[in-house]
């Protein structure tokens, strides 16, 4: 498992990086106005699709994400680290400063793993990664399909996609990244979301 942990690990921050800096390039040179011009427009013309029932997903998207309340798990960017505790309700795996994490065991050698990064000043979530570890590319394929499905009925259509990640924005202009960082020996998913850059005063 560590060599598992090691392999998805060396394609998180080259991938990571150029998806994000997809996404800030797309949104930064927008005003204030034309934000809200365009988030007003895409709630009032062509509203998202209702979420699907949290039900209808497969036990194991179920068990990842835990609840549609939320950001992720029932957190958002912005809540109180002791919120987070709470409703993780485990012991951490790690607690660090600046971020905790959090096992979630899938069953058949699959888990997850959540990371809340947070500001050790306000003690408030920044941002969160989910590092998704399956046993293989057909188990990524559906979970992918079920992460995308839901992500577009909260969050619209994506405004990045790419063969193996894709890109969403909330109306508080937070990232939601979903990517495919496996690789034949090591199959996986990594979602993070993240505040997303200030518009250009």
């Amino acid at each position: 498992m560590f060599l598992y942990r090691r392999l998805v690990s060396l394609f998180k921050s080259s991938c990571l990086i150029g998806i994000f800096w997809l996404l800030c390039t797309a949104c930064a040179g927008e005003s204030s106005e034309e934000q809200a011009a365009t988030t007003d427009s895409t709630v009032t013309e062509t509203p998202a699709a209702a979420p699907a029932a949290f039900a209808g997903y497969s036990p194991k998207f179920q068990k990842i994400l835990k609840t549609p309340d939320g950001m992720i798990r029932g957190v958002s960017i912005g809540d109180l680290l002791t919120q987070v505790k709470q409703k993780e309700q485990n012991q951490p795996m790690e607690d660090s400063t600046g971020y905790i994490s959090f096992n979630v065991e899938l069953g058949n050698d699959e888990m997850t793993d959540v990371l809340y990064y947070y500001s050790p000043q306000q003690q408030t979530v920044r941002s969160i990664t989910l590092d998704i570890y399956l046993n293989d590319q057909q188990s990524v394929d559906s979970l992918a399909q079920e992460f995308t499905r839901y992500f577009t009925d909260h969050y619209g259509q994506p405004a990045i996609r790419e063969p193996k990640a894709s890109g969403w924005q909330d109306t508080q202009h937070n990232r939601i990244v979903l990517q495919d960082v496996g690789i034949p020996q090591a199959p996986g998913l990594r979602i993070q979301v993240a505040p997303g850059p200030h518009p250009r005063q």
